[in-house]
């Protein structure tokens, strides 16, 4: 299975799952003010690593070296996968939104099926957004051990070179 069909899987394995807990669900989410609460802790925590993934990513000093051919190459490579990466942390913010959207509706409105779809699709978002976060650790220890091989190709080039 390529890198492409992976992540593909991993994103329509998320969604289903997502849909899954909106449909399904409801007897964990509806009405569990303490549940969305730990959402919103666990999300602003995601989202301030993520954004520190993507400042680590996104280091100049990561691309390979070589031509500038090779460090242009690597840089729409990177490009690529910080682009994936900022989609990720929109699927966090919005979670982050409906969270604060259920909140607020707990508050606002007695129409308590608004309030329930609001905490489902927050919850079902959650866990999709969650599920499609599985490669990042990943992706993140191969950026770091290829930036280690590239430098210690460039100490065995300068030493024999």
């Amino acid at each position: 299975m390529s890198l492409a069909h992976g992540r593909l899987a991993l994103i329509a394995s998320g969604l289903v799952v997502g849909l899954a807990v909106l449909f399904y669900g409801h007897d964990l989410t509806d009405g569990n003010a303490a549940a969305l609460r730990l959402q919103v802790m666990i999300f602003s925590i995601l989202t301030g690593f993520l954004a520190g993934a993507i400042a680590l990513m996104g280091d100049p000093k990561l691309l390979y070296s070589g031509g500038w051919r090779v460090a242009s190459a690597h840089r729409r490579a990177i490009g690529q996968a910080l682009h994936r990466y900022l989609l990720l942390f929109y699927a966090y913010l919005l979670v982050l939104l409906f969270s604060l959207a259920a909140e607020l509706c707990r508050g606002l409105t007695s129409e308590v099926p608004l309030l329930l779809w609001v905490e489902r699709t927050s919850f079902s978002l959650g866990i999709a957004a969650l599920w499609c976060s599985a490669g990042l650790p990943t992706r993140l220890l191969r950026v770091q051990m290829d930036a280690l091989d590239d430098a210690v190709q460039r100490r065995k080039e300068s030493e024999t070179g």
